[in-house]
């Protein structure tokens, strides 16, 4: 399995919360990481000139090549992607391998190859020196000029600059020289960079924005390996002090719309104020069960809870699941909020029986749960599956 994305992607094992645990109990011949590391770290800092003179995506990423799991192996390794293979062995007992190539701050485009963005007339222009270009990642724009300002203080002619954030650059550094190498499916893990304008605490990217280079990404990979139902999970941006329900939401979308993806919905394990959650294993599993089940073809509950219906009445509104759901530790359901006919959402509680969520208010037109910055939502699926963040209107 390939593991990329971005840094939460790229967080290491022996960062994350029970890390340390799992890595003194991690010994296994027949689990291998194939852990590739960028040269050029995008943190803040200035790049002298001779090392950027120098890089380009041949040289790029450095690994020690196949190495089997042991504590001295694991610890700065991809702790979801450890987590994820992990699950994997125990539940299947086969051998496990997983490539990493996860770059932190990476947007989307670093990811997506040149053709994608040539075939696509409102991806093409952000080709056009991206390094400065205000439809690019503006973050990533700005992370860029730092790491890069000895070279755009004297660049070389016809030369881009050499970063792994340009568009291409990841696609061309790690994907490229891996076929054909053959892979069961690809996970990802990314959006922080996509989501807001600033990559911040700024407003959203419009969701069709997105979707549409998430949607490029997923069938480069599978063009790229020839196999057009290629297994791509991905994990949902958890909860945060920032605007991702847009994108949170657009991540829905293409899980229900897209054949052969799967989405570990991950709001209940997130920080509200550090985009680093440490609780990975939750994600990695997550992701592992949606592997199990969709892929292997194994008896697991990998997906949380999907919505089937949404109905209204003129005071009150009902939402049935695919699977019975219920509160997580039992008492008030909380997350769900009611829109009268003046548009104003209101926090409501509900009753939960078996697939079926009730709720009252006045001259209902809409529901949403979850639609937050960082929710305080509470109802899970059979399995304990977080429901993901929701909205309907009438």
């Amino acid at each position: 399995w390939i593991a990329t994305g971005q840094s939460n992607m790229s967080w290491k094992l022996k960062d994350c919360a029970t890390g340390k645990e799992a890595m003194e109990a991690g010994d296994d011949a027949e689990l291998r990481v194939l852990n590739f590391q960028g040269t050029l770290h995008p943190g803040g800092r200035r790049y002298a000139r001779e090392f950027l003179a120098q890089l380009n995506e041949v040289n790029y990423y450095e690994s020690g090549g196949w190495q089997r799991a042991t504590a001295e192996t694991l610890g700065d390794f991809s702790g979801v992607g450890y987590f994820f293979a992990r699950r994997l062995r125990v539940e299947l007992g086969v051998p496990v391998g997983v490539i990493h190539l996860a770059v932190g701050g990476s947007p989307m485009e670093a990811h997506l190859p040149r053709e994608d963005f040539l075939r696509d007339e409102k991806l093409r222009g952000l080709l056009n020196e991206w390094w400065k270009n205000p439809e690019y990642p503006r973050w990533c724009r700005e992370r860029a000029a730092l790491n890069l300002t000895e070279w755009l203080e004297e660049p070389v002619k016809e030369q881009e600059p050499p970063h792994p954030f340009a568009p291409s650059f990841l696609w061309n550094a790690g994907v490229a020289p891996l076929l054909p190498f053959p892979v069961k499916g690809v996970l990802w893990y990314q959006g922080e960079s996509n989501a807001t304008i600033d990559g911040g605490a700024g407003p959203a990217v419009a969701k069709e924005v997105n979707r549409r280079k998430f949607e490029a990404l997923i069938q480069a990979w599978r063009g790229a390996w020839e196999d057009d139902r290629l297994p791509v999970y991905f994990v949902q941006l958890p909860g945060l002090n920032r605007d991702w329900e847009l994108f949170r939401e657009m991540q829905l979308e293409v899980s229900r719309e897209v054949p052969g993806v799967g989405m570990a919905v991950t709001i209940d394990v997130g920080d509200a104020t550090n985009v680093h959650p440490t609780r990975k294993r939750p994600v990695g599993e997550r992701l592992a069960g949606l592997a199990l089940e969709k892929t292997y073809g194994l008896a697991v509950e990998g997906e949380s809870p999907v919505v089937m219906e949404v109905g209204f009445e003129k005071d009150r509104a009902w939402v049935i699941f695919d699977q019975a759901v219920e509160v997580r530790g039992g008492g008030d359901l909380k997350g769900f909020e009611l829109a009268g006919e003046d548009g104003k959402f209101r926090a409501v509680t509900g009753v939960v029986q078996g697939k079926r969520v009730s709720l009252e208010g006045a001259a209902v037109v809409a529901v949403r749960y979850a639609w937050a910055d960082d929710p305080a939502g509470n109802l899970v699926g059979e399995r304990g599956l977080p429901v993901s963040p929701f909205r309907r209107v009438k």
